[in-house]
């Protein structure tokens, strides 16, 4: 099975490209394992309060932690959601996909998968991991995807949804066949052949 992240990871967005360029590969290594860390952590409480009730925080957590859980808080009282399951794992047995959900909630009278992210800002890559998850749902009754970004800084929340998944889905399954081409069992093959095909056709003749 493939990872619907481990497919997306290997489409380099240009911002974050033109952004470790700019930070220098060490603090971007930083960044990333700190904004990792700081996710996992909150994923952790909020599924611990969908589980038992609550969570609690520990000293050891980070102010970004802090912060996160104060967005999700204000989430939560603006929102109201009812959640109907947490962290759970998704798959396309056919195509060998494999992903992990982190809600599913109603949100007014829409019933919709929301990614919760702790980075810097909403990409287009969160949409197309959100269309990748519809699909392997494959549940008719959800009716949008939403990334809930919840900020390490200033203890704030960003909503965004869409309405569209099935078209987010098309553009996912597009990469899809581009990963398959690159890292399947014959691509190497298959793009050696098609570049000695183009050297003897540049090649002069005798």
């Amino acid at each position: 099975m493939t990872r619907v992240t481990e497919i997306l990871g290997y489409f380099q967005e240009p911002q974050l490209v033109d952004w470790r360029i700019r930070v220098g590969n060490k603090e971007a290594r930083r960044i990333s394992t700190m904004t990792a860390k700081t996710g996992t952590r909150v994923h952790e409480l909020i599924y611990n309060e969908w589980k038992e009730g609550m969570y609690k925080l520990k000293k050891a957590d980070s102010l970004e932690v802090r912060n996160c859980m104060q967005g999700w808080e204000q989430f939560k009282k603006d929102y109201s959601p009812t959640i109907h399951n947490m962290e759970y794992e998704v798959m396309h047995e056919v195509e060998s996909i494999v992903g992990h959900i982190d809600m599913l909630a109603t949100i007014g009278i829409k019933k919709c998968i929301i990614d919760i992210k702790t980075s810097g800002n909403i990409r287009s890559k969160h949409w197309l991991q959100l269309g990748a998850y519809y699909s392997l749902a494959s549940e008719s009754s959800i009716e949008e995807v939403a990334v809930l970004r919840l900020d390490r800084n200033l203890g704030l929340y960003e909503l965004e949804s869409n309405n569209n998944p099935a078209k987010l889905s098309d553009v996912f399954f597009s990469l899809w066949e581009v990963y398959k081409f690159y890292n399947g069992p014959n691509g190497a093959e298959e793009m050696s052949n098609a570049d000695n095909s183009r050297k003897a056709k540049d090649s002069p003749t005798n």
